[in-house]
């Protein structure tokens, strides 16, 4: 194994970019509450339909994760050993993965009738209930985050 500098100082630089990245997803899958995001949405006339679909894609992931959870724990309690050489195992994945996509079909039909039994699909302005405050500190974090992200750009394409 032959390390160079330059080859150690891309690394960590490419390391870094991904921790970066991971660390703002999960701050923003931390502080994000989607209910008061759609009623934002909802109080400012924004697109519900963009913003239910960037909520329900948060949220897909730990529901895959607790269905796919449960599904595994049913199959072992019928006998499917989940262990072995890797060919054992790509066997094993078949009645994993079938009642896994059933249920994920049939959660987003759900979904869809519980959405359009509360009329997403109606071309009148939605009204929130209760619309979150709009404080004059949430606007200047917002256009400081403009301003960060307008000079990291700026500095990016001169240096």
């Amino acid at each position: 194994l032959l390390l160079s500098r330059s080859g150690l100082g891309v690394a960590l630089a490419q390391g870094a970019r991904l921790g970066a990245v991971a660390t703002a997803s999960l701050a923003l899958l931390g502080a994000f509450d989607p209910s008061r995001f759609l009623d934002a949405v909802a109080a400012r006339g924004g697109s519900f339909h963009g913003a239910y679909l960037l909520v329900a894609t948060l949220q897909a992931a730990p529901r895959f994760r607790r269905h796919a959870a449960m599904i595994l724990e049913a199959q072992r309690a019928r006998g499917l050993r989940y262990g072995g050489s890797p060919l054992h195992r790509l066997r094993a994945l078949v009645p994993l993965a079938l009642p896994l996509v059933l249920g994920m079909v049939s959660e987003v039909d759900d979904r869809a009738m519980a959405l359009d039994a509360r009329g997403l699909g109606a071309r009148i302005p939605r009204t929130p209930l209760a619309p979150p405050a709009d404080r004059v500190s949430d606007r200047v974090v917002r256009w400081a985050m403009l301003l960060a992200v307008a000079g990291a750009l700026a500095w990016r394409w001169l240096a």
